[in-house]
């Protein structure tokens, strides 16, 4: 897949934000969709970690033996930021919304 097709699956997500939230959730889209392919047009902001690991060990055989944790780290990893254990721990519940948010605060002068 090229990156202007990656690039284009990640687009995908801005309609479902707020116009200040759209640059933010299009950038980790697209880091997502750097490893998930395809998998990417089904993203949105409901979509929770245990999916996006779905995604990653569906695209990737080497992911099938990673467990949450070490799905967690990877995701922390190709997005460049450390998503906090109250969430890591509850992959089913955490979403892609909360990941934009994260991104969002972490950004923002205290």
């Amino acid at each position: 897949m090229t990156e202007n097709e990656l690039r284009l699956f990640a687009a995908r997500v801005r309609p479902y934000f707020d116009a200040e939230l759209r640059d933010t959730a299009e950038d980790l889209a697209f880091e997502i969709a750097r490893h998930v392919g395809i998998y990417t047009k089904l993203l949105r902001p409901e979509t929770t970690l245990t999916q996006i690991f779905g995604w990653l060990r569906a695209v990737d055989r080497s992911a099938t033996s990673r467990d949450d944790v070490d799905s967690v780290m990877f995701l922390e990893e190709a997005l460049a930021f450390e998503i906090p254990d109250a969430l890591a721990f509850g992959p089913e519940s955490t979403t892609f919304r909360h990941l934009v948010d994260l991104r969002v605060r972490d950004r923002c002068p205290v």
